[in-house]
């Protein structure tokens, strides 16, 4: 894989390490521990190839995920120094750690490699992109991860709404005002639903009783929550526009809801 590369060329401080968790990798490992697994592997390699281990300052750890390169700022750090001549290469445990991204940020990663003369470097392979034939490799490696990504997304998405349609699970990660999210077990399947937590719970069925019964306006009734010493979802004080989310809830019908509120780019 190497033959035609001389890494004893190389020194350590010329070369970056980047370390990323994937959707592939273990679920029951959290973010720190993939990171350190991949670490040790190419800690590994480094002191076989290199002679020794990259300095702390050249290695970068994305502990935040993200599919673009905006997302990820410890990946635009390392974008910006590969500009340097004195970097000679990146380290990855595999080229689509480098990005799953649209074709506009491979086409940016590709070029970015390529007219720096900076080496993509894995366990099992390096690639230059100045040949045409590691270029292709390096290519169909990063499209393969957009395409797992895609496909990874479109079933999780479908999986999602089974759940919420076909089940009537809540899969949200913040519960509404008066509720808990719980998880309740069928058999070995688990279901997360929600708990009516009745303190909350209590101040909702007020919400209600004044808006409907009382025929209290927004701003009267955050005056009178807020003169009780009753604390708001988020804030200090109750706001006319949580009130409106709170009575417009369907939560508050027995439903549960999924997106109704498309994100658009």
């Amino acid at each position: 894989m190497y033959n035609y590369i001389d890494f004893s060329q190389f020194s350590a401080d010329e070369i970056l390490v980047y370390l990323r968790k994937s959707r592939s990798d273990d679920p029951l490992l959290s973010v720190e521990e993939v990171l350190a697994k991949h670490e040790a592997i190419l800690d590994e390699w480094c002191e076989k190839n290199l002679g020794g281990k990259v300095p702390e300052e050249n290695k970068y750890r994305e502990v935040v995920s993200g599919e673009t390169i905006a997302d990820r700022p410890k990946m635009q750090e390392i974008l910006k120094r590969m500009e340097s001549p004195k970097i000679k290469g990146i380290i990855i445990v595999e080229v689509q750690r480098l990005s799953r991204g649209d074709l506009e940020d491979a086409g940016r990663i590709i070029k970015l490699f390529r007219f720096t003369n900076t080496l993509a470097v894995t366990p099992q392979k390096a690639y230059d992109l100045r040949d045409e034939y590691d270029r292709d490799a390096f290519e169909r490696e990063l499209k393969r991860g957009s395409e797992f990504l895609e496909y990874t997304k479109k079933i999780m998405s479908r999986g999602k709404e089974a759940s919420v349609v076909k089940d009537g699970n809540f899969i949200g990660s913040i519960p509404p005002y008066g509720y808990e999210k719980i998880v309740i077990k069928e058999g070995k399947k688990k279901c997360p639903t929600l708990a009516i937590n009745e303190e909350e719970a209590n101040v909702v069925r007020m919400i209600f009783d004044m808006y409907v019964n009382q025929d209290m306006g927004r701003p009267s009734i955050c005056y009178h929550l807020d003169s009780l010493g009753i604390k708001p979802p988020k804030g200090k004080v109750w706001s006319p526009a949580a009130l409106k989310d709170m009575l417009e809830n369907v939560h508050y019908l027995g439903k549960v809801k999924w997106n109704w509120r498309k994100t658009v780019t």
